[in-house]
């Protein structure tokens, strides 16, 4: 099949599909700007537990009926990414800048938000004081830092490895 026929039949697809190519584009858009906004860990983090119950529940429908009908799959898991965009703006939840890094370690069971600019530290405290998170800059980490830490890292660079514990 040479392209003038791919491309012709790709067209009859879209056409025929316009409906389910709208509401694909609806959610990913959607979804894209909560995980963007908010980052993708720390979105369902802060979500009550109501509403985490209910988007829990809207994904596992999603995934059981998806091939059923796509259209109306997609409208929902639209209207539940609305909602948690609704209870995010409600509750006053800062949304992540591009100078901060969200990340919870499992290790420690506690949440982190790195800034990258030591400026900001002080707007990211008050910023995410409602969500009992720790704040460092990321000057702070790399002081923390020991010699035998960065020997060995070193030695891990020929390797491409990551460390996953440090004792």
């Amino acid at each position: 099949m040479n392209y003038k026929n791919k491309r012709i039949e790709e067209l009859k697809y879209q056409a025929e599909n316009k409906d389910l190519i709208a509401s694909q584009k609806k959610l990913n858009s959607i979804r894209e700007r909560l995980y963007n906004t908010y980052g993708k860990n720390r979105l369902y983090r802060l979500l009550s537990p109501e509403l985490n119950t209910r988007m829990q529940r809207a994904k596992d429908k999603f995934d059981a009926e998806y091939n059923l009908n796509k259209v109306v799959m997609n409208n929902m898991m639209a209207r539940a990414y609305e909602a948690i965009e609704q209870e995010l703006i409600i509750n006053k939840y800062a949304p992540l800048d591009k100078d901060y890094f969200y990340f919870y370690s499992d290790h420690h069971k506690q949440k982190f938000i790195i800034c990258f600019n030591e400026d900001n530290i002080n707007n990211a405290f008050k910023e995410f004081e409602k969500e009992n998170v720790i704040v460092l800059t990321l000057k702070e980490m790399i002081k923390l830092i020991n010699k035998d830490f960065i020997k060995f890292k070193r030695l891990t660079h020929t390797l491409q490895g990551t460390i996953e514990e440090w004792k």
